[in-house]
């Protein structure tokens, strides 16, 4: 939208009476963009600093105050600003689903919870639940790394190589194990056949040789 505007202005340069601006009743953010509206903000309050207040001493008209009352009323009314009970329609009274305890809230919110923390405890994430669920297609590797044998021996390993990494040596709490011999090629999952590695050596391994730690 193109905006026009009527630059007749006083000595003082103020507006003249009875000229209208096509911006009248637009916001600065409309007019010049949020970040130079930001600007604009700052200069003027700099400014105005310590200036007295345009109705101090001055009270509304009779016809302002009725106006500004029936405008108040109507947003309580429609339960915009609180829990009206002129319109219960707005709200419900609604039992948690983790909890039991109850609250209310907007139905246009459809909440089953009463708190996040609710929320995070009472939604099943488990199984075809779950966000990264693929239709129960994990891998051989996957199933593995997850077993409770694999987590317990791979701790062994990593404790019995005091959390080093056994080609570069660095330490870090979190080491790879690996196997010198793939599985792939028969290689067991046995302590002689297990070492800890880092990250980066590890991927140069299987990158290089293939997996096969020599």
């Amino acid at each position: 939208m193109k905006i026009t505007m009527i630059h007749e202005r006083d000595e003082k340069g103020r507006f003249k009476k009875g000229i209208s601006s096509s911006k009248k009743g637009l916001s600065y953010d409309a007019i010049y963009g949020h970040k130079k509206a930001e600007n604009i903000r700052l200069k003027l309050s700099v400014a105005h600093k310590g200036q007295k207040s345009g109705m101090e001493g001055k009270t509304h008209t009779a016809k302002i105050r009725e106006r500004i009352s029936q405008n108040t009323s109507r947003c309580w009314n429609d339960g915009i600003y609180s829990r009206d009970k002129k319109q219960p329609n707005k709200w419900e009274c609604i039992k948690c689903e983790y909890c039991e305890k109850e609250f209310e809230a907007q139905k246009c919110m459809k909440r089953k919870y009463c708190s996040p923390a609710c929320a995070y405890k009472g939604i099943d994430r488990k199984g075809s639940n779950g966000g990264n669920w693929r239709g129960g297609t994990s891998s051989e590797i996957n199933i593995r790394i997850g077993s409770n044998f694999w987590k317990k021996l791979s701790k062994n390993i990593r404790r019995r190589d005091n959390h080093t990494c056994q080609l570069c040596g660095k330490q870090q709490w979190n080491l790879d194990v690996h196997h010198i011999i793939p599985e792939r090629l028969g290689g067991p999952s046995e302590d002689w056949n297990l070492i800890t590695l880092c990250r980066s050596c590890h991927s140069s391994i299987d990158i290089k040789h293939g997996g096969v730690c020599l």
